[in-house]
């Protein structure tokens, strides 16, 4: 069986933990090591079972199986896409919408004049479309004059 790779903080943690230390005790000696370090890597150890917690809340016992390991300096993580994620279809269409040059005129001709949802429905795009080709046609929002 390959040999786990632990990072030097997730080593330390197991080695305390195995030697019968508490969380705090273990935190301790990581001098300049932020709490979220610490929180993140238990979770990581749990997770993966190299670390059991049992109990409540406040009253956890941790155990460690017996495993081998090896420690590396960093981990690469691979993003794996999350199931819920979905193309933006709005963007999507935004970005592949070619403007025809009648609408790109109609918009150059009245965009100082005309709201935008009144611009959009006259050109027969969506306004996020219409905002979007005015950014990259350079054509400024309607100045707002302050009052004095």
């Amino acid at each position: 069986m390959d040999k786990l790779k632990l990072l030097p903080l997730e080593a330390a943690i197991y080695e305390g933990l195995k030697a019968g230390k508490t969380i705090a005790q273990i935190a301790s000696e990581q001098e300049g090591m932020p709490s979220q370090n610490m929180a993140g890597r238990m979770s990581w150890l749990i997770k993966n079972g190299i670390v059991i917690r049992t109990g409540k809340k406040k009253k956890y016992i941790y155990s460690t199986p017996e495993i081998s390991y090896e420690i590396i300096p960093t981990r690469m993580a691979v993003r794996e896409p999350m199931q819920d994620e979905i193309p933006d279809t709005l963007l999507e269409e935004m970005l592949a919408m070619k403007l025809t040059d009648n609408q790109r005129q109609i918009i150059e001709k009245n965009w100082r004049t005309m709201g935008r949802t009144e611009l959009a429905a006259e050109v027969g795009i969506t306004k996020l479309q219409l905002n979007h080709v005015m950014i990259k046609l350079g054509l400024k929002k309607k100045e707002v004059k302050e009052y004095e």
